[in-house]
């Protein structure tokens, strides 16, 4: 007998195999490598940059805030008053200072604030005394800033003495804002606010930490190459040079991340530059450090390799013993049990004799005759005479009474998703045989696959015994459910017909029980439904109006969860209706949701996306349970109700505009007030002033009053007259105008006129002769 698998050969393939194998993996290790490092980098570079913007973020955040609150502070009409007035009212610098104080305290970033008053040389500050010139102030280098006309509005890095503990020095981000330059260079006054610099230190810390190189420094730096804050232990925090060839190396470029020489080591560069405060933020990494992993890997590929190749041979020449002696005793003993003469197979190997003996076995079997000899059974209800022999082995006598099991796979649009065309036939396949499986251990019965999600079961069954063996027959079902549930990880609905004993009836009970398997809609996925479960539903029960009218009003006021407790009444007494009565209402109400939802996006609300009513319909049909689509509706409900609250939203911010647009078109109108605009408007005056307060902080009045103050300011100085200048601008009781314009700026009016306008114009002019 000739011999497919010489055991020589067998070595010489399994060795050559694994040979070209281990050639093949070093090979596309090494081109993974390349690719690996490539990649690593970019991951180490995305990872730190991330974070490094984030650090940027956060002192952008810092610095907006700094400049916020320094605004605040300098158009206050107090400090306007602390910077220039000329009078030591001791009780209204204590009450300012402690003002200062608790500004401090509820800004926790901040370390001090300092006001400068050029005509009395003071100092008054957040730590609670007022110094002068005349006195040694902690601060010597503000003074010098402030002498030399220091930036404004931009933080500089610097070291300052603690006010309460002056031995202690702490480093601090300064920012100063003035108005009026004096004559000798300096500044009449201004606003000095130091920010503390700790939260940048430990940024750049936690930076370090995330790290996984021990090795990693991170620091800040300006455009000078100064540095701002560093991690700790960084060993280039005090190398100049090292600084300098960063900022070159980075150039113009904004963030990024480059390969840098710093004292005769590779570097890895990555870096972010904040554009409000012109700092950059600098991750530096050994880049033997970054690649360490990687040598690690191509050190234990080639381990793998040459293991692999080893095996490969040790495995070979094993497998050469082992595989031809089962395949000469299995053909043996099929031979033997067939019948077969060995004389007539001595000119086929081993692998040819087994194929045919395997493929004579299956066409014996007869297995796709019968399962044509079964779904011809389930269109027309005959099974022929001629098949009802052990040919087919079917284990059913048409003669004798049968029911119908039909089972249908639950959310098989998803089903679809998961399987492939191959994997979806095995899918039915298994499920055929475990449906089968469980009911033959008490029935006689036979399984077949008729559509894509419809296997059909024929059960023997006996009318004597039936009412005990339903309860039986329930049971072997509901195990079949759990198993393919467990094992399959897919569930499946299961409809029982009635005991038949008119086999012609089997078309019409199939086609019946395909519409009782709509029932899982009610009842969820993985039921168990009988001929009865139709009896149990009304036919017709329409949806009120008064209840969608009730649905639709909560939707429309924003209340969400009253409009979730509607539709769960409704959808319960769904589930008491037939399925048609049930579909048709939830389609009618699932319509008025949406076009409620359409109408309130076409109103111009919402982030622009529009709901496809056709994309909802569909989806809504290839739902499967209440439960699901209660779901999909709260979903459209949140949505609902966001965009009424969006549009009251708007409402209120445009009335709040248009209170001011009327403002700015008659604030000359003595008579303009609350009421005026109310009236005008068509609006109560009190919700109408409680939607100003709201959006803009201040009342109407309060906003009318600022608003003439500005204009008169504008005008002061060209004003002759100034009651005729209050009158212009709609002002008629004038001491009580006098009386708010000092409260609020610290002057008089006729002050302000001469120290703040009329004065410099008289300097100027003279400077100028």
């Amino acid at each position: 007998m000739r011999r497919i698998f010489p055991r020589r050969l067998l070595i010489k393939l399994i060795v050559s195999f694994t040979a070209l194998l281990v050639l093949l993996t070093v090979t596309l290790s090494i081109l993974l490598y390349r690719n690996f490092e490539k990649n690593t980098l970019e991951s180490v570079a995305v990872t730190h940059l991330n974070y490094l913007q984030q650090i940027s973020y956060s002192v952008d955040y810092m610095n907006e805030n700094a400049i916020n609150l320094l605004f605040h502070i300098f158009l206050d009409p107090k400090t306007i008053a602390l910077m220039y007035q000329d009078n030591n009212d001791f009780d209204e610098l204590q009450r300012e200072s402690i003002r200062l104080k608790q500004l401090v305290e509820v800004n926790p970033f901040v370390h001090s604030i300092y006001v400068y008053n050029k005509k009395r040389e003071r100092y008054l500050g957040s730590w609670g005394e007022m110094l002068t010139l005349d006195k040694p102030f902690f601060d010597t280098a503000i003074t010098e800033m402030l002498n030399r006309q220091a930036p404004t509005l931009l933080p500089v890095a610097r070291e300052i003495v603690n006010p309460y503990n002056r031995s202690v020095k702490e480093q601090v981000f300064t920012y100063i804002f003035y108005e009026f330059r004096s004559s000798d260079g300096g500044v009449d006054g201004a606003v000095i606010l130091n920010v503390k610099s700790e939260y940048l230190s430990n940024m750049t810390d936690r930076l370090k930490q995330r790290s996984s190189q021990n090795q990693s420094e991170a620091i800040v730096l300006n455009t000078e190459g100064e540095l701002i804050a560093s991690s700790s232990g960084n060993e280039h925090k005090g190398d100049e040079k090292a600084r300098r060839s960063i900022l070159d190396a980075i150039g113009e470029a904004d963030m990024g991340h480059l390969k840098l020489d710093l004292d005769g080591e590779d570097y890895l560069i990555i870096f972010s530059r904040s554009q409000p405060t012109n700092w950059y933020y600098v991750m530096l990494q050994p880049y033997s450090q970054v690649l360490s992993n990687l040598h690690q890997i191509k050190t234990i590929t080639i381990q793998v390799a040459a293991l692999v190749l080893i095996m490969g041979i040790a495995v070979a020449v094993f497998m050469s013993f082992r595989i031809h002696s089962p395949f000469k005793q299995l053909r043996n003993k099929i031979i033997n049990v067939q019948g077969y003469q060995a004389v007539e197979h001595t000119s086929q190997d081993e692998i040819a004799l087994l194929d045919g003996m395997i493929s004579e076995s299956y066409r014996n079997r007869r297995m796709t005759k019968k399962k044509e000899m079964l779904r011809h059974f389930v269109r027309t209800g005959v099974l022929s005479r001629h098949v009802e022999n052990d040919d087919l082995l079917i284990q059913i006598d048409s003669t004798q009474p049968i029911l119908i099991v039909l089972c249908r796979i639950d959310d098989f649009h998803q089903f679809s998703q998961r399987f492939s065309a191959k994997e979806r036939e095995l899918m039915r396949f298994a499920l055929a045989n475990v449906v089968q499986g469980h009911l033959a251990k008490h029935f006689s019965c036979e399984s077949v696959e008729v559509s894509e999600e419809q296997i059909i079961s024929i059960v023997q069954v006996s009318q004597d015994t039936w009412e005990s063996d339903e309860r039986e027959m329930t049971g072997l079902l509901a195990e079949a459910q759990a198993w393919c549930q467990t094992h399959l990880n897919f569930s499946f609905t299961c409809v029982v017909s009635d005991v038949v004993t008119d086999t012609g009836e089997v078309p019409a009970l199939i086609n019946h029980l395909q519409q009782l398997s709509q029932y899982r809609f009610v009842y969820g996925r993985g039921s168990l439904l009988t001929e009865k479960i139709a009896e149990n539903h009304r036919s017709v029960d329409k949806i009120l109006a008064n209840e969608e009218t009730e649905l639709m009003d909560a939707l429309t006021n924003g209340q969400l969860e009253e409009a979730k407790r509607i539709l769960d009444e409704i959808l319960k007494r769904q589930k008491q209706l037939k399925y048609e009565s049930a579909i048709a209402n939830v389609l009618q109400l699932a319509y008025s949701v949406y076009n409620r939802l359409s109408d309130l996006e076409d109103y111009g609300g919402g982030d622009g996306s529009h709901v496809d009513w056709s994309i909802s319909l569909k989806e809504l049909l290839n739902i499967e349970t209440l439960d699901e689509i209660q779901v999909r509706l709260e979903e459209v409900f949140s949505r609902i109700t966001w965009l009424v609250w969006e549009r009251k939203e708007r409402r209120s911010s445009a009335l709040a505009d248009s209170v001011i647009s009327y403002i700015y078109q008659n604030y000359k109108d003595p008579s303009l007030c609350l009421e005026s605009i109310a009236d005008y408007l068509k609006y109560s005056k009190v919700y109408l002033s409680k939607i100003f307060r709201d959006i803009h902080g201040v009342s109407v009045s309060e906003f009318i009053t600022d608003y003439r103050i500005a204009r008169i300011m504008e005008r002061i100085g060209d004003a002759s007259n100034m009651d005729a200048l209050l009158e212009e601008q709609g002002i008629t009781n004038k001491k009580y105008f006098y009386t708010i314009f000092k409260r609020k700026m610290g002057v008089s009016l006729r002050e302000y006129r001469n120290k703040l306008v009329v004065q410099p114009l008289l300097e100027d002019n003279n400077s100028t002769k």
